[in-house]
């Protein structure tokens, strides 16, 4: 359990500095959640009353569009964070899912903690803003990514870029979803790379 929490640390320390007490008070706010392959951590319509910092496993966030296919809009691998933000942020229900692709192990700060961080723990608001201002930064990539670059161009760059585990470990519908492709356009986009590979 104990490297499980060193993993927490040296995420949160590559943003700020703590001195052992700073790390200790913020290390009582979280807690171990262990979730199984299929299971959901969040559901559309649920409130969510958690950020989780990913220390093993996959997860996928995803939503459903009007036609009712599933959109994926965000992957958390070991040592990045997982949260319905809007969700998080103004206490509503999620219009997101969650959702484990292999079994995973979090380690979860409840909304209540986070704001008790905030007041008594100067050190904490900046690194919650760094975490989130690295999200919307990638946030803003992606979006240029969806609606610049050609389809083949996104995949190249997920292949450059993307976390080892979304490619070994996460089905190609939703790597096509991610990339607002259709999975046959996928399959033709890796047979072609494959082509020019060999």
């Amino acid at each position: 359990m104990d490297d499980l929490y060193e993993q927490l640390k040296t995420e949160l320390v590559r943003h700020e500095s703590l001195t052992e007490e700073e790390w200790e008070f913020i290390k009582a706010k979280f807690s171990y959640k262990a979730i199984v392959k299929s299971d959901f951590l969040l559901k559309q319509g649920q409130m969510c009353h958690s950020l989780s910092f990913v220390c093993t496993g996959l997860l996928r966030t995803y939503s459903l569009n009007e036609g009712g296919s599933e959109v994926t809009t965000h992957f958390g691998y070991n040592d990045s964070f997982v949260v319905s933000f809007p969700s998080f942020r103004n206490q509503h229900p999620s219009f997101e899912n969650i959702r484990a692709l292999t079994d995973s192990q979090l380690l979860v700060i409840e909304y209540k903690d986070v704001q008790d961080l905030f007041k008594h723990l100067p050190k904490w608001e900046s690194i919650y803003r760094k975490v989130i201002e690295e999200a919307y930064a990638c946030m803003e990539e992606r979006n240029y990514i969806l609606q610049m670059l050609p389809a083949g161009k996104r995949y190249e760059l997920l292949i450059q870029n993307a976390h080892p585990v979304i490619l070994q470990k996460a089905q190609l519908g939703y790597i096509a979803s991610y990339l607002g492709i259709t999975q046959e356009t996928l399959s033709r986009i890796r047979k072609r790379l494959t082509q020019i590979t060999f």
